[in-house]
């Protein structure tokens, strides 16, 4: 399904879920391709295991593309990434690392600053949680 093309980029959805839409970009110019997932994980452990299987799942078809996978996951790679909140590490929070592992994804630093909720507001947070993460595929 096509969803947009002007005269630079061609953007064709992939696939799409309650918790993530994957589009391909194209350069018209060039044809050169990458493929772009958004995500936005559940709240709960038990639901985001649909994306953490889709994201494993993804590894080899994508292994031809760059691939960059942006959103908010809903989860940590380490207690350290935590602002608040319960300080223990339950078994469900090695899902998210173990996904990246599988997957072969490496974490993009993001600078500048970044949102958290906070109550019922969007209040700004450090940089060093993973709102607004950015992953892309090892090449």
């Amino acid at each position: 399904m096509k969803v947009v093309e002007d005269d630079k980029v061609g953007v064709v959805m992939v696939h799409s879920d309650s918790q993530w839409l994957t589009c391909d970009v194209t350069t018209l110019e060039d044809g050169s391709k990458i493929r772009v997932s958004f995500v936005y994980g559940l709240n709960s452990p038990l639901g985001r295991k649909a994306l953490w299987d889709y994201l494993e799942q993804q590894k080899t078809p994508n292994n031809t593309i760059p691939w960059a996978i942006l959103g908010d996951f809903n989860a940590i790679l380490s207690s350290s990434d935590r602002h608040g909140g319960d300080d223990q590490w339950h078994s469900h929070m090695d899902d998210f690392p173990s996904c990246i592992d599988n997957s072969e994804l490496i974490h993009v630093q993001t600078t500048g600053l970044q949102l958290g909720i906070m109550g019922s507001m969007l209040m700004p947070r450090s940089s060093d949680g993973w709102t607004g993460l950015l992953a892309t595929k090892l090449s």
